[in-house]
This record gives structure tokens, C-alpha cells and sequence, in this order.
């Protein structure tokens, strides 16, 4: 059993001033496998998402870290951006690393 940090992408359908506004988090799961972590955290955004009335985009990134003691489903990251493009653009921008920041 090991950590998985996962990566998710959410639209907020709230845009801020005519901008969209998307969040990207990082939530933490102990698994055996990446495959069982991407399993935990599909239902973990859908959940997230239905929370807190938001469009969960499907987009899903793990990666296997060392941590301590902490418990599934802790946020280790979250981060809304106001940007002006549309959710198919953020997430390729986000998910290729050439994300240069807010407009």
C-alpha cells in the first residue's frame, strides 16, 4: 500500500467578472495500486463536485508520493484560476505544463 496524490479539474460555472473560473486539487488516497487510486478519486470528484454544485471535467492525474500519516480524501492542494478560455483549452494547457498563469 502506498499514497497517491491525484490530480482533478473542476469548472465552476460561476464565471468572476465574465472570466471562468476553474480549480485544480489535489486529493491524497492510500492504495495498492495507481489504478485502485484512480478509482477512489473518480468517486471521490464526482462526489466533490455534486457538493458543491460544480462540473467535475473528468480529467484525473496520479502520482504515488511518500507521506505520513494522513487519512483518504485529504486536500493537499486546491487552487481556483480566473482565465479566459474555455475548459478543453485550460486542461490542455494545465496538463501539458505550458499553463503561464491568470489572465
Amino acid at each position: 500500500m502506498g499514497w497517491f496524490g491525484v490530480v482533478s479539474l473542476y469548472d465552476w460555472r460561476k464565471p468572476h467578472a465574465g472570466v471562468p473560473v476553474y480549480e485544480q486539487r489535489v486529493v491524497m488516497f492510500r492504495a495498492a495500486s495507481q489504478d485502485e487510486a484512480m478509482a477512489k478519486a473518480e468517486i471521490e470528484a464526482a462526489t466533490y463536485a455534486n457538493d458543491n454544485a460544480v462540473a467535475w471535467t473528468g480529467y484525473l492525474c496520479a502520482y504515488r508520493c511518500d507521506a505520513g500519516e494522513i487519512s483518504d480524501g485529504f486536500e493537499a492542494f486546491s487552487l481556483l484560476r480566473k482565465v479566459a478560455c474555455g475548459v478543453e483549452e485550460f486542461e490542455h494547457r494545465f496538463s501539458s505544463g505550458s499553463f503561464a498563469g491568470e489572465d
